[in-house]
């Protein structure tokens, strides 16, 4: 896991007990460094780290051949870009890492896509889209596939847009762009993308109803199939906020999506939806001294999901929590929680 110390330093842990106990690895000499996701070659074991400095250079680590974690590329935009705002980090299964975010200049916030095929060595641009030709777009998620990737975020031309590009293998394409009459809700955001073992993509983001509360969004296109439909809408009362922020599956194909929950008392705890038998339900949430942010939600080990997040410890500090999400504790509460 990756992220940032006293809002100065990025730094790297690592944990070989299953997640019970966990190790500083490195802390990165540079300051106002902040390292945002990590992913891993299948085919070298290579990790990669995207992040940003100042939030003006667009900063990438490596970690090779029982290396440390050493500064593979500072890419400074022109002209002059600020705040650049890497987002995610993915790889394929034939070792190609792809990256995205966004960077504003020229008044402009601009969806960016990087690609490295030399295990994070060397990289290019490989997409700037910008929303309707001159609008505001930025890229918050990004899944692949074999030579499918696809890439979520939102756009902005007059309304916010909910926004899911392809790339094919051969060409960009727009495979979702849906907004809302804003009688009925606005600025929409699409913050995480999966690619499901049936072939089917989810994207999971929020939008703001119209009481200016945020509803937590699933949307889903079947395989073989051009159609998106909303699969799940969430809040857990009328003003109450809620906002999903990472999906992912299990070994079974079960859809599990974490986000962050608002409780009565207006705090917010990270909460865990999954797509049971008789619907998405509730399944875990967690709540320490008022806060619970989920950042990642992915399988780990024995058809576990472990949730990687943000909460508060009783000095008020904010600290890591690191949670699995075992399939006993799933069947125990299918039905309970909502």
């Amino acid at each position: 896991r990756n992220g940032n110390y006293g809002q100065s330093h990025s730094v790297f842990y690592t944990s070989n007990d299953r997640g019970v106990s966990w190790s500083l690895d490195t802390k990165l000499a540079a300051t106002a460094s902040f390292q945002k996701s990590i992913a891993l070659s299948p085919t070298t074991q290579t990790l990669v780290s995207i992040g940003s400095t100042d939030g003006t250079n667009w900063t990438t680590y490596r970690k090779a051949n029982g290396d440390g974690w050493l500064l593979a590329e500072t890419y400074a935009f022109t002209p002059a870009a600020w705040p650049v705002k890497p987002a995610k980090i993915v790889c394929t299964a034939a070792g190609v890492f792809y990256a995205v975010g966004s960077y504003r200049n020229s008044g402009t916030t601009r969806w960016y896509v990087r690609r490295s095929i030399d295990d994070g060595v060397t990289w290019t641009d490989f997409d700037t889209y910008i929303h309707a030709g001159a609008g505001n777009a930025e890229a918050l998620g990004v899944a692949v596939d074999g030579t499918n990737l696809w890439v979520v975020g939102y756009g902005i031309n007059t309304d916010y847009y909910w926004v899911v590009r392809k790339w094919d293998g051969t060409s960009w394409s727009i495979e979702d762009s849906f907004t809302l009459p804003t009688t009925q809700g606005v600025y929409l955001k699409a913050n995480s993308v999966l690619r499901a073992s049936d072939g089917s993509i989810y994207v999971a983001g929020e939008y703001t109803k119209s009481n200016g509360y945020k509803a937590w969004l699933v949307r889903k296109k079947a395989a073989n199939s051009s159609v998106w439909l909303t699969v799940d809408e969430f809040t857990p009362a009328e003003y109450q906020n809620a906002a999903a922020l990472t999906i992912s599956e299990n070994s079974e194909g079960r859809i599990f999506v974490a986000g962050v929950i608002e409780t009565e008392s207006g705090n917010l705890k990270g909460g865990v939806r999954a797509l049971m038998t008789e619907g998405w339900k509730t399944v875990d949430s967690v709540i320490n001294y008022g806060m619970g942010i989920p950042h990642k939600i992915a399988p780990c080990f024995e058809n576990h999901m472990c949730v990687l997040g943000v909460t508060m410890n009783s000095n008020w500090i904010s600290q890591v929590y690191f949670r699995p999400v075992s399939y006993t504790h799933l069947r125990a509460h299918e039905t309970v929680l909502d």
